[in-house]
């Protein structure tokens, strides 16, 4: 049995019909680690946000700048630049830029797995 595993990120099914969120945690078999690829692009903002019960999550941005709204404060955050999000803090991500956004959700799994809020406010984060 190999002990490592080599996933491309265009082999991973796309859930984002704006952008790219590519879960990687099945396709590498991780029991441990959820790593998720997000392309957001240039122009778009969500409307809503989310939060989780338990769970800390790491934002990476590697690519273009990117609004996070945190519960009611916004930051920009600019490439290189990792941002750590406790469990209950709502999240949500806007890129205003003209340009892509690329970045990393790293978060733990073991015993977090279904730790979603969902979307708790459709209209959160208004026009």
């Amino acid at each position: 049995m190999a002990k490592y595993k080599i996933v491309k990120t265009d082999d991973v099914p796309n859930y984002s019909q704006n952008g790219e969120m590519r879960m990687m945690r099945n396709a590498l078999d991780s029991q441990q680690i959820a790593l998720t690829y997000r392309r957001i692009p240039a122009g778009y903002k969500p409307a809503h946000g989310h939060t989780h019960t338990k769970m800390d999550e790491i934002v990476f941005v590697f690519a273009g700048t990117v609004q996070i709204k945190l519960d009611d404060e916004v930051i920009e955050v600019g490439p290189k630049t990792a941002v750590k999000i406790s469990p209950t803090t709502k999240r949500g991500y806007h890129n205003a830029g003209k340009e892509d956004v690329e970045m990393i959700v790293a978060s733990p799994q073991v015993a977090f797995v279904g730790d979603n809020d969902g979307i708790p406010d459709e209209n959160w984060w208004p026009e």
